[in-house]
């Protein structure tokens, strides 16, 4: 997909139904990671002491 890059066409993008699901998507699996990922970052940092 190739979106021009003038005031228009980025409106167009930004309010389609299809941009605004996958924003959603991937706010949602930012927030479901975060804890795996500390845990995962105290687990690694034990290891290396």
């Amino acid at each position: 997909i190739d979106i021009a890059d003038d005031a228009p066409s980025r409106q167009q993008h930004e309010s389609s139904l299809s941009h605004k699901r996958n924003r959603e998507r991937f706010v949602r699996s930012i927030y479901k990671a975060g804890p795996g990922e500390k845990m995962k970052r105290r687990r690694d940092a034990k290891w290396l002491v």
